[in-house]
């Protein structure tokens, strides 16, 4: 029987900088995340998928 793997720390803080990358919408040019519906205009992927009230 193996023991459990205990991560290091230093293997554990690589991670810690990175941030997702951001995408910019195609309808309304702005930063949004990637793969969600964007909240400025409610397109995703070219169509209109919820109404937004302003």
């Amino acid at each position: 029987m193996t023991p459990p793997v205990i991560p290091l720390a230093e293997n554990m803080e690589k991670g810690a900088g990175v941030r997702s990358k951001r995408y910019i919408c195609s309808h309304c040019k702005q930063v949004n995340q990637p793969h969600t519906v964007c909240h400025n205009c409610g397109y995703y992927r070219g169509k209109q998928v919820i109404t937004v009230e302003r």
